[in-house]
Protein backbone atom coordinates (compact mmCIF):
# COMPACT_ATOMS: atom_id res chain seq x y z
CA UNK A 1 0.00 0.00 0.00
CA UNK A 2 1.19 3.62 -0.37
CA UNK A 3 -0.57 4.71 2.40
CA UNK A 4 -1.06 2.79 5.81
CA UNK A 5 -3.75 0.92 6.17
CA UNK A 6 -5.88 -1.04 9.16
CA UNK A 7 -7.48 -4.23 8.10
CA UNK A 8 -10.57 -5.04 10.68
CA UNK A 9 -11.34 -9.07 11.07
CA UNK A 10 -15.37 -8.63 10.64
CA UNK A 11 -16.38 -11.08 7.98
CA UNK A 12 -15.26 -8.92 5.65
CA UNK A 13 -12.39 -6.90 4.22
CA UNK A 14 -12.67 -3.60 5.48
CA UNK A 15 -9.38 -1.50 4.48
CA UNK A 16 -9.26 1.94 5.68
CA UNK A 17 -6.26 4.32 5.81
CA UNK A 18 -4.83 6.39 8.35
CA UNK A 19 -2.07 9.03 9.25
CA UNK A 20 0.91 8.37 10.03
CA UNK A 21 0.75 9.93 13.66
CA UNK A 22 -2.74 7.63 14.07
CA UNK A 23 -0.67 4.46 12.74
CA UNK A 24 2.84 5.50 15.32
CA UNK A 25 0.27 6.15 18.10
CA UNK A 26 -1.29 2.62 17.76
CA UNK A 27 1.94 0.74 17.10
CA UNK A 28 3.94 2.78 20.31
CA UNK A 29 1.73 3.95 22.41
CA UNK A 30 -1.75 2.11 23.08
CA UNK A 31 -1.37 -1.06 25.01
CA UNK A 32 2.37 0.10 26.30
CA UNK A 33 2.29 3.18 27.57
CA UNK A 34 5.68 4.31 27.27
CA UNK A 35 7.32 5.21 23.90
CA UNK A 36 10.93 5.23 23.05
CA UNK A 37 12.80 7.76 21.18
CA UNK A 38 15.52 5.83 19.74
CA UNK A 39 12.38 2.92 19.19
CA UNK A 40 10.77 5.90 16.96
CA UNK A 41 14.09 6.31 14.91
CA UNK A 42 14.83 2.72 14.26
CA UNK A 43 11.04 2.97 12.84
CA UNK A 44 11.92 6.11 10.60
CA UNK A 45 14.56 4.77 9.15
CA UNK A 46 13.41 1.20 8.54
CA UNK A 47 10.67 2.60 6.89
CA UNK A 48 12.20 5.34 5.64
CA UNK A 49 9.72 8.20 6.98
CA UNK A 50 10.96 11.86 7.50
CA UNK A 51 12.07 13.11 10.66
CA UNK A 52 9.43 15.91 10.73
CA UNK A 53 6.84 13.42 11.21
CA UNK A 54 8.77 11.77 14.47
CA UNK A 55 8.14 15.53 15.51
CA UNK A 56 5.23 15.88 14.49
CA UNK A 57 3.82 12.81 15.96
CA UNK A 58 5.84 13.78 19.83
CA UNK A 59 4.78 17.42 19.53
CA UNK A 60 1.14 16.60 18.88
CA UNK A 61 1.17 14.42 22.08
CA UNK A 62 3.28 15.94 24.05
CA UNK A 63 0.32 17.19 26.58
CA UNK A 64 -0.41 13.69 27.46
CA UNK A 65 3.14 13.16 27.15
CA UNK A 66 5.73 12.58 30.14
CA UNK A 67 9.53 12.90 30.13
CA UNK A 68 10.79 10.39 32.32
CA UNK A 69 14.22 9.97 30.66
CA UNK A 70 16.27 11.17 27.86
CA UNK A 71 15.08 8.84 25.56
CA UNK A 72 11.61 7.74 27.06
CA UNK A 73 8.07 9.56 27.69
CA UNK A 74 4.87 7.48 29.40
CA UNK A 75 1.45 8.57 28.95
CA UNK A 76 -0.14 10.41 31.91
CA UNK A 77 -1.98 7.21 32.93
CA UNK A 78 1.29 5.52 33.69
CA UNK A 79 3.36 8.96 34.51
CA UNK A 80 2.49 7.95 38.21
CA UNK A 81 2.35 12.40 38.87
CA UNK A 82 0.63 12.90 42.24
CA UNK A 83 -0.47 15.71 44.08
CA UNK A 84 1.98 14.09 46.94
CA UNK A 85 5.00 14.59 44.17
CA UNK A 86 3.56 18.16 42.81
CA UNK A 87 3.42 19.11 46.97
CA UNK A 88 7.42 17.73 47.52
CA UNK A 89 8.34 19.67 44.14
CA UNK A 90 7.01 23.12 45.26
CA UNK A 91 7.42 22.86 48.80
CA UNK A 92 11.29 22.29 48.35
CA UNK A 93 11.54 25.52 45.88
CA UNK A 94 9.01 27.42 48.37
CA UNK A 95 12.62 26.90 50.90
CA UNK A 96 14.64 28.52 48.94
CA UNK A 97 14.95 31.91 48.24
CA UNK A 98 15.34 33.40 44.28
CA UNK A 99 14.74 34.87 41.41
CA UNK A 100 16.03 32.24 38.96
CA UNK A 101 17.06 28.84 39.03
CA UNK A 102 18.77 27.06 36.47
CA UNK A 103 16.92 23.49 36.69
CA UNK A 104 20.22 21.84 35.38
CA UNK A 105 21.70 22.50 38.83
CA UNK A 106 19.33 20.71 41.25
CA UNK A 107 20.73 17.32 42.56
CA UNK A 108 18.69 16.41 45.78
CA UNK A 109 16.25 13.96 44.27
CA UNK A 110 15.88 12.14 47.27
CA UNK A 111 13.76 14.65 48.99
CA UNK A 112 11.26 13.75 46.41
CA UNK A 113 8.58 11.03 46.89
CA UNK A 114 10.07 7.61 45.57
CA UNK A 115 8.02 6.70 42.36
CA UNK A 116 8.38 3.62 39.36
CA UNK A 117 10.74 6.07 37.51
CA UNK A 118 13.94 7.15 38.52
CA UNK A 119 13.95 10.74 39.30
CA UNK A 120 16.45 12.87 36.68
CA UNK A 121 16.21 16.42 35.13
CA UNK A 122 14.32 15.28 32.25
CA UNK A 123 11.31 13.97 33.95
CA UNK A 124 11.56 16.79 36.97
CA UNK A 125 11.31 19.82 33.98
CA UNK A 126 8.65 18.00 32.53
CA UNK A 127 6.12 17.64 35.74
CA UNK A 128 7.08 21.24 36.59
CA UNK A 129 5.98 22.11 33.32
CA UNK A 130 2.75 20.54 33.20
CA UNK A 131 1.76 20.56 36.40
CA UNK A 132 3.29 22.81 38.59
CA UNK A 133 1.09 25.51 39.99
CA UNK A 134 3.81 27.72 41.52
CA UNK A 135 6.22 27.72 39.28
CA UNK A 136 6.84 28.03 35.51
CA UNK A 137 9.63 27.10 33.27
CA UNK A 138 11.63 29.76 31.08
CA UNK A 139 13.96 28.22 28.43
CA UNK A 140 16.05 29.52 25.34
CA UNK A 141 14.16 30.26 21.67
CA UNK A 142 16.21 26.87 20.49
CA UNK A 143 17.04 24.14 22.59
CA UNK A 144 17.72 20.68 22.13
CA UNK A 145 15.65 17.65 23.27
CA UNK A 146 18.91 15.18 24.53
CA UNK A 147 19.82 18.39 27.19
CA UNK A 148 17.88 20.22 30.24
CA UNK A 149 18.37 24.07 29.79
CA UNK A 150 15.50 25.51 31.10
CA UNK A 151 15.01 27.60 34.23
CA UNK A 152 12.99 27.82 37.11
CA UNK A 153 10.94 30.93 38.00
CA UNK A 154 7.73 31.55 40.23
CA UNK A 155 4.76 31.85 38.34
CA UNK A 156 4.50 35.71 38.85
CA UNK A 157 7.92 36.91 37.81
CA UNK A 158 9.04 39.37 35.91
CA UNK A 159 10.86 38.02 33.49
CA UNK A 160 9.02 36.92 30.28
CA UNK A 161 11.91 35.21 28.50
CA UNK A 162 15.49 33.82 28.56
CA UNK A 163 17.07 37.38 27.15
CA UNK A 164 15.00 39.12 30.39
CA UNK A 165 17.00 37.15 32.76
CA UNK A 166 20.11 37.54 30.96
CA UNK A 167 19.83 41.97 30.90
CA UNK A 168 18.87 41.17 34.65
CA UNK A 169 22.26 39.75 35.35
CA UNK A 170 24.12 42.21 33.10
CA UNK A 171 22.87 45.61 34.67
CA UNK A 172 24.64 44.60 37.92
CA UNK A 173 27.52 45.57 36.22
CA UNK A 174 28.54 49.49 34.71
CA UNK A 175 29.76 48.08 31.60
CA UNK A 176 27.41 48.69 28.25
CA UNK A 177 29.05 46.20 25.80
CA UNK A 178 31.05 43.01 26.63
CA UNK A 179 33.04 40.76 24.34
CA UNK A 180 31.92 37.26 23.53
CA UNK A 181 34.29 35.32 25.67
CA UNK A 182 33.01 37.95 28.36
CA UNK A 183 29.44 37.10 27.79
CA UNK A 184 29.82 33.81 27.99
CA UNK A 185 31.96 33.58 31.30
CA UNK A 186 29.45 35.34 32.68
CA UNK A 187 26.45 33.58 31.73
CA UNK A 188 28.40 29.94 32.01
CA UNK A 189 29.26 31.34 35.92
CA UNK A 190 25.77 31.88 36.70
CA UNK A 191 24.82 28.26 35.23
CA UNK A 192 22.43 30.33 32.03
CA UNK A 193 24.57 28.44 29.26
CA UNK A 194 27.44 25.96 29.29
CA UNK A 195 29.46 26.80 26.79
CA UNK A 196 27.92 28.41 23.99
CA UNK A 197 25.83 31.95 23.79
CA UNK A 198 22.31 31.03 22.32
CA UNK A 199 21.22 32.74 18.88
CA UNK A 200 18.72 34.85 19.96
CA UNK A 201 20.98 36.91 21.97
CA UNK A 202 22.83 38.20 19.10
CA UNK A 203 19.71 39.61 17.85
CA UNK A 204 17.72 40.16 20.90
CA UNK A 205 15.69 42.81 21.70
CA UNK A 206 17.69 44.23 24.89
CA UNK A 207 21.17 43.05 23.72
CA UNK A 208 22.28 42.25 20.26
CA UNK A 209 25.68 41.57 18.59
CA UNK A 210 27.89 44.91 16.50
CA UNK A 211 29.92 42.93 13.98
CA UNK A 212 31.82 45.97 13.54
CA UNK A 213 33.11 45.83 17.35
CA UNK A 214 32.73 42.22 17.40
CA UNK A 215 31.13 43.32 21.20
CA UNK A 216 27.56 42.28 22.57
CA UNK A 217 25.62 45.66 23.10
CA UNK A 218 22.92 46.37 25.60
CA UNK A 219 20.05 48.44 23.88
CA UNK A 220 19.42 51.97 26.06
Amino acid sequence: FKHPHIVRKSGFLDIRPINQRTLLRRLFVEGKGIISREALGKFREKYQWSEMSIYGFLHEGRENLVHVSSDEYVTLEKSGVTDEILSAIDTYFDKIDFLYYPLKDFCEFEVLPKTAYDWNHFRLEDIIEKFSNRYKLIDREHNGVNFVSSIIVPRNTEFENFEDIVIFELSSNTKSSYTESELRNLLSSRGLIAQVIPQELFQGEKISFNIRSELFDIKQ
